[in-house]
């Protein structure tokens, strides 16, 4: 390793000290904190009975590893959307900086985080701390000192990169690290990794998902005739789950509460037809340039 990556990672850890111990301060003055309660203990619920039952306790645990798995290659930015969207809910049971670590360079999806999408989402940017790295092997050394430090409750890593070194054995030190913190880390793998054997893909991890993008409902607008993008839509299945049962489900996002909620399954089977679709006005767009009546192509 070289001496500027070697500083880097010394400053790094430096930092992750000091917040470790403003961290615990700030737990020590707060009324409701139980020091004989242990996080790995608890367990984070969605308020969605459908999608809670089929969880050991009803519910996410903390202080483990949880994996989510793209479906396909494309299907990489809707699986680390809705691990954003479940970080709401952790974050619910425990406040605190959440560490941001991404592994891979050259990547046909972006893997650093939109500060103004994160606000839709509820979720405050000032609250995140990004680390990118090249190696892999920093990628699994950052995962594995801020799960150690206790300073971030929560750790996500976006693995866009090939993965090569992430096996059983690393898979659990990161969920001793977990366990003995009551960190959480919620881990975006590589798509190829859901097309290897069972032998070969096992690991830690108290659950695995498998995510894919599904179109989302449209929403009708007075001041347009062309339907707009609905809220954003997934299938989830879960794979692998200690104490669980694997199901499928339709599962979709609501702006307004910060919260799923089960899509209902008609949705995409139904076509927008002139007959079916509700009556709007002509938008002061349309009126100006292509008169009373839509443009249409001749020819």
């Amino acid at each position: 390793m070289s001496g500027f990556k070697q500083q880097a990672l010394t400053h790094l850890k430096k930092q992750m000290q000091e917040l470790a111990s403003h961290t615990a301060l700030k737990s020590l003055q707060q009324k409701d904190w139980q020091p004989d309660r242990r996080a790995s203990d608890r367990v984070v619920r969605t308020n969605l009975s459908e999608f809670d039952k089929h969880l050991p306790e009803e519910g996410l645990q903390t202080g483990v590893i949880h994996e989510f798995v793209p479906a396909r290659y494309s299907d990489f930015p809707a699986t680390l959307g809705f691990t954003l969207c479940l970080l709401k809910a952790f974050q619910k049971e425990r406040t605190g900086p959440v560490l941001w670590c991404s592994f891979g360079k050259r990547a046909d999806f972006p893997n650093q985080p939109y500060p103004h999408g994160l606000t839709s989402l509820g979720f405050n940017p000032n609250d995140l701390l990004q680390v990118s790295v090249t190696a892999e092997q920093e990628f699994l050394w950052v995962l594995e000192e801020g799960l150690a430090s206790g300073a971030c409750p929560l750790v996500i890593g976006a693995y866009v990169g090939p993965e090569r070194l992430y096996d059983f054995t690393a898979s659990r030190r990161l969920a001793l690290r977990a366990s003995r913190r009551g960190s959480t880390l919620l881990l975006v793998r590589n798509y190829s990794s859901g097309q290897e054997s069972e032998a070969q893909s096992s690991t830690a991890a108290q659950t695995r998902w498998r995510i894919s993008a599904r179109p989302s409902s449209p929403e009708f607008f007075q001041n347009t005739r062309l339907p707009g993008v609905g809220c954003p839509r997934w299938q989830v299945e879960l794979v692998r789950c200690k104490s669980g049962r694997p199901h499928i489900w339709q599962l979709e996002w609501q702006y307004e509460t910060h919260s799923f909620r089960l899509a209902s399954p008609l949705v995409d089977r139904t076509s927008i037809s002139p007959t079916t679709r509700p009556k709007t006005r002509i938008s002061p767009f349309q009126k100006r340039f292509y008169g009373r009546r839509p443009h249409r192509r001749t020819g």
